[in-house]
């Protein structure tokens, strides 16, 4: 009996410590690590022994034998959802564009339905190959010191290459060629145009008629890229001894405003807090895995979570802007003087390296002047744009007025206010029309052949 008691006594002191062990600063606040569930599992096993007796042996054996099926049972359904996760992956990058729907008012994305692509016998096929270039796994790919870029892909309208860089067609990029790497979002990249049809694209056609040598125009546009990021794009360019280019265009202005306005400063890239966050929960240097992150990687759990309704956040109203104007007024500033900084690094390496750069403030629809037609007019209220209309328009102001002061940096957000024909597809992204006029614009700075 005695001894029961003794047995009892120390799992109560087992479970005791388990407890207090933040208390004890043996463990971190909140977490619950593997010494103490190893603890209270003992704690409990003395405290079953020394209440039971010899009663132990036969309640364990009925434990154990339930215990092992019930982990058997989720072992197998675990896999079972992983499984079926890996397959909707697999067959999302891989049949997407074959099986998408080939009416555009069905595409997956609505700017397909628009009437200028109703009119192109290319579009269908575009929206089909940007829908299976958009699965998961292949529009983000990790990359070193950028965050991401997207996927290798190939199609007849859209190509990206093994580095994440898109197909400029047209493009000579032997030995002697006249080098120009384009960096900036996905305006740039191409959202919306077939590969013959980007912005870089037409950059590439307009200079091949001018120069005297061949042109190799480098498309490195990327989905969300802010201009910190197209500047380590550059930098990780200059690194490699025979990459140093002729020239190098910043496109910049949509994700400068709109990355600031989401995580409320101006030195981060986009999904800031969700790449954080999920960088944090996972891949901790040196630190193993909590009990609670492990049990939120399961499928299970993920399938459950999903199965309980979460309550919905109130909606204040798309007028109600969540800063007031003197933070917005903060907010632009620390925008520009971001951006106007990455222009005078850009200015140095230009000096060392030996090579010509542009910077150019691109068009958006909260602080253009052009007669919108009717299908542009509706694209003003996407994106938050009454939240964001007041950022974009003082952010766009304080460039305007920093052009006067630095000679290689162009305000080009004006050139289509003259412009009646349709060329905004949502708030920023633009149809062949559009990248073909801001090619232009581009084209008048950059110096013919000597």
């Amino acid at each position: 009996m005695q001894l029961r008691r003794f047995l009892i006594i120390a799992g109560i002191l087992f479970i005791t410590f388990a407890v207090t062990a933040d208390l004890l600063g043996m463990s971190n606040p909140g977490d619950v690590g593997f010494v103490q569930v190893s603890a209270v599992l003992f704690g409990l096993l003395l405290i079953m022994i020394g209440y039971l007796g010899r009663r132990f042996v036969d309640v364990y054996r009925a434990t154990a034998i339930i215990t092992l099926n019930i982990l058997v049972i989720l072992f197998v359904m675990e896999a079972g959802l992983r499984f079926v996760d890996r397959a909707r992956v697999w067959i999302a990058r891989n049949t997407a564009a074959e099986t998408a729907p080939t009416s555009e008012a069905s595409l997956v994305d609505s700017r397909a339905a628009l009437p200028y692509y109703r009119q192109q016998d290319w579009s269908a096929e575009l929206w089909r190959e940007y829908t299976a270039f958009n699965s998961p796994g292949t529009a983000f790919r990790y990359h070193p010191y950028v965050v991401w870029r997207g996927g290798h892909f190939e199609g007849e309208t859209l190509n990206v290459d093994e580095d994440g860089i898109r197909q400029t067609p047209g493009a000579e990029c032997g030995p002697d060629a006249y080098i120009v790497y384009m960096m900036g979002g996905s305006t740039l990249w191409g959202l919306g145009s077939p590969d013959s049809m980007t912005i870089p694209a037409y950059v590439q056609a307009g200079l091949a008629k001018t120069r005297n040598s061949s042109v190799c125009v480098v498309n490195f546009g990327q989905t969300a890229y802010v201009s910190t990021q197209n500047l380590i794009t550059l930098l990780l360019q200059l690194q490699q001894q025979d990459n140093v280019p002729n020239l190098v265009i910043f496109y910049d202005g949509v994700n400068e405003v709109g990355a600031s306005f989401a995580n409320g400063r101006a030195d981060q890239h986009a999904n800031m807090k969700m790449i954080k966050d999920r960088f944090n929960q996972e891949r901790d240097f040196g630190v193993q895995p909590t009990w609670s992150q492990l049990l939120l990687q399961s499928q299970l759990v993920q399938l459950v979570r999903n199965l309980i309704p979460t309550p919905q956040a109130v909606d204040t109203g798309p007028e109600t802007n969540p800063r007031t104007p003197e933070e917005d007024d903060r907010l632009a500033a620390e925008i520009a003087r971001t951006y106007l900084n990455n222009y005078h690094i850009v200015e140095l390496l230009a000096s060392d390296y030996g090579f010509e750069f542009d910077f150019f403030w691109q068009p958006v629809i909260f602080v253009t002047q052009k007669p919108l037609a009717d299908e542009e007019k509706p694209m003003w209220e996407e994106g938050r744009g009454p939240l964001l209309a007041d950022l974009y328009a003082k952010t766009y102001d304080l460039i305007l007025k920093a052009v006067s002061s630095h000679n290689h940096l162009y305000y080009i957000a004006d050139v289509f206010d003259k412009q009646p024909e349709p060329v905004f597809i949502d708030y920023n992204h633009l149809t062949p029309v559009g990248n073909r006029l801001v090619a232009e614009a581009m084209l008048q700075h950059i110096p013919a052949s000597p």
